[in-house]
């Protein structure tokens, strides 16, 4: 697939919806099909090549279709978010390490409207058989006095969300309930909520369906609710929302869904704590290339059996910043230039010194360290409470081990490869580029490619 399936806006048609955006399915169906609209709406989007924007528009007719069928021919809105592919930067969003993300022409789409027939929220899926169904206001009494991620460790709603781990419907209810607690604060009745869920992402197959699915969920939700959104608060909520679901996930899927840009990709390294879109920049792609997605036959959920090994590395890297502290401090390294060791993309070799003081501090770090052992070994870290914010109630073994040393080496070297690309792809070195992704994807494997431990 060459590059220009990255090259087309993420949303259909704005990004904030008023009333006169909500038209029936049969209008939209008609708009489809309209001449016209190809060069208002659908190129700008989409590119001009047929076949992609032949199986875009079979996608949205299906899913408008489904929404007719399913509930009447009544007003709605649409919006979609395309698929994300990572070229560098992986599992290194949460502190703040360099990116390089773009999008792809697959995508989710969200046809929804108001329900007015029931008080609840109702939602059927292209790709599922069982209808979402809950009630706006059940988690009002929570929402209205917790913060969301004291919400989301909350016993109650915990239990609710893992009698069905990794279920589809936790996303738009996570969606939904992210969008409920800002209403509740503005004193805004629930509105309930009816739509239809398409989408043609292959599923734990690494280009964020889940990010996809949020963000398209929140643009079409927010707006129903009249509730204004920037991009920035788009790609917190769409994060909050995938949390939820159970998935510890970073900022980067949702950046790169949302902010994709015709022809380029996004490079930078936002600052966790005072997460800014405008800190990830659209950088140039290279016309003469390409970039394939293979399917690998492989699939992970990281919200259901795949979450707690995924947890555990997200778990990892939070101490591994730490950990570097202490070994800099142990080494003599003043409190004041400690205190600036808190992103990765602040800390290059040049930082401690040299390439051998980089590689002595490592050596100062312990591969790993009992779960148990944690709270005494970082004092200045609230473990109790950054264990129950990644794992929730289920908490690993006193004697689980937690890797240290792996994970703070990744992540300085990962950020170190993503800051380089894009000056490698605009030297057209693209040899050195990939052999940069061949690196990373190796240095964050479990096992070779023979099958054995790696």
């Amino acid at each position: 697939m060459n590059n220009h399936v990255a090259k087309w806006s993420p949303l259909i048609p704005s990004t904030t919806l008023s009333e006169t955006r909500l038209a029936p399915p049969s209008a939209w169906l008609q708009y489809l099909s309209s001449p016209d609209s190809r060069q208002h709406t659908w190129d700008p989007i989409y590119g001009p090549d047929p076949e992609i924007l032949t199986a875009r528009k079979a996608l949205i007719r299906q899913s408008l279709e489904r929404y007719r069928d399913e509930y009447g021919d009544l007003p709605v809105l649409v919006a979609r978010a395309p698929a994300r592919i990572n070229l560098r930067g992986m599992h290194v969003d949460t502190h703040g390490g360099y990116l390089n993300l773009m999008s792809h022409q697959r995508e989710v789409v969200v046809v929804a409207g108001r329900n007015t027939t029931t008080n609840d929220c109702r939602f059927a899926s292209l790709q599922h058989p069982d209808m979402l169904q809950f009630d706006p206001t059940t988690w009002d009494a929570h929402l209205s006095r917790l913060d969301w991620p004291t919400f989301l460790e909350s016993p109650e709603v915990a239990q609710s969300i893992q009698r069905t781990p990794g279920a589809w419907g936790h996303y738009l209810a996570g969606a939904y309930y992210r969008l409920r607690q800002i209403a509740l604060q503005r004193q805004l009745p629930p509105v309930p909520m009816q739509g239809v869920v398409g989408g043609d992402i292959p599923q734990g197959a690494a280009l964020s369906s889940s990010a996809a699915l949020c963000v398209a969920s929140i643009i079409a939700m927010a707006a129903l609710q009249q509730i204004p959104l920037d991009a920035d608060e788009n790609i917190l909520l769409a994060r909050d929302a995938e949390w939820y679901s159970g998935a510890r996930t970073g900022l980067s899927d949702q950046s790169a869904v949302l902010l994709a840009q015709p022809g380029s990709f996004l490079h930078g390294a936002p600052n966790p704590a005072a997460f800014r879109a405008a800190d990830l920049q659209a950088m140039p792609f290279p016309e003469d290339l390409a970039v394939l997605v293979i399917d690998s036959q492989t699939r992970r959920s990281l919200s259901g059996s795949h979450r707690l090994a995924y947890i555990r590395n997200r778990f990892a890297y939070a101490l591994a910043l730490e950990a570097l502290r202490q070994a800099g401090a142990a080494a003599g390294y003043e409190a004041r230039v400690l205190q600036d060791w808190n992103r990765l993309a602040v800390l290059t070799p040049e930082t401690f010194g040299g390439v051998d003081a980089c590689y002595a501090l490592l050596r100062a770090i312990p591969e790993s360290a009992p779960f148990g052992e944690l709270p005494q070994r970082f004092p200045a870290l609230d473990i109790p409470s950054l264990a129950k914010r990644y794992f929730g109630t289920t908490l690993p073994a006193d004697d689980a081990p937690i890797l240290l040393r792996g994970p703070l080496l990744y992540g300085l070297a990962e950020s170190a490869r993503a800051r380089a690309f894009p000056g490698l792809l605009q030297r057209g070195d693209y040899e050195t580029a990939g052999r940069y992704m061949t690196l990373g994807h190796t240095g964050d494997r479990v096992y070779s490619a023979d099958g054995k431990p790696f």
